[in-house]
């Protein structure tokens, strides 16, 4: 009965399973997208200013690991507002 209920509300604002899923993939490809794009820009700006700055690898994995793993509280932040709203 839940399940129909919860159905119901989904489709009242124009939801589906389908949603819940593509919020879940699109979580992973924006916490890898993330680590990425720091790791490039690190990356590129180690070869640059390679006189000025000096970063070990490691720390631009860690660095990187971490802004990802921001982004990822942030879009699971932003995803449970969204469905609180839905679902009161």
């Amino acid at each position: 009965m839940k399940s129909k209920k919860k159905q119901g509300i989904l489709a009242a604002h124009g939801m589906s399973a389908l949603d819940i899923v593509k919020d879940i993939i699109f979580f992973f490809i924006t916490v890898v997208v993330t680590f990425g794009y720091v790791m490039l820009i690190q990356l590129i700006i180690s070869f640059i200013m390679l006189s000025i700055w000096h970063f070990t690898i490691e720390r631009m994995l860690i660095f990187a690991a971490i802004c990802a793993f921001i982004m990822g509280i942030v879009y699971i932040v932003r995803t449970a507002m969204r469905y609180r709203r839905i679902f009161g």
